[in-house]
């Protein structure tokens, strides 16, 4: 699983360099290091742990918890980066946090007993 992960990462950045290379502008070595970050932390290891938490937890589960990777996404931009949303963004955030919490009530209520004709 971690060396399969790793070629088809490996494959799509091959596949990305002639692109980045036909740009033409240079880049400096303090670049380099946050590119190759860049492409370790959220890109290999975000996945590589993602399918090791799909073989470990219900899918309903990893479901429930994939909705709020966006949401992460754009916190941490907030506080970073000092971005803001819009309301239209805000509004999808909630519906995103909402069908969460909607999913996992949904997905903890006891079920009904089946009535069985007499």
């Amino acid at each position: 699983m971690f060396s399969r992960s790793g070629y088809q990462m490996l494959a799509g950045a091959l596949c990305m360099l002639p692109l980045m290379l036909l740009e033409g502008e240079a880049i400096s070595r303090a670049q380099w290091g946050w590119l190759i970050a860049a492409g370790v932390v959220p890109g290999f290891l975000a996945i590589l742990l993602a399918v090791v938490a799909l073989k470990s937890l219900p899918a309903a589960t990893f479901g429930t918890l994939a909705y709020l990777e966006p949401i992460t996404v754009v916190a941490l931009a907030w506080v970073l980066f000092d971005q803001s949303l819009n309301s239209l963004q805000m509004a999808g955030c909630a519906l995103i946090i909402l069908s969460g919490i909607a999913q996992a009530l949904l997905l903890n209520r006891p079920l009904e007993p089946k009535m069985t004709p007499a």
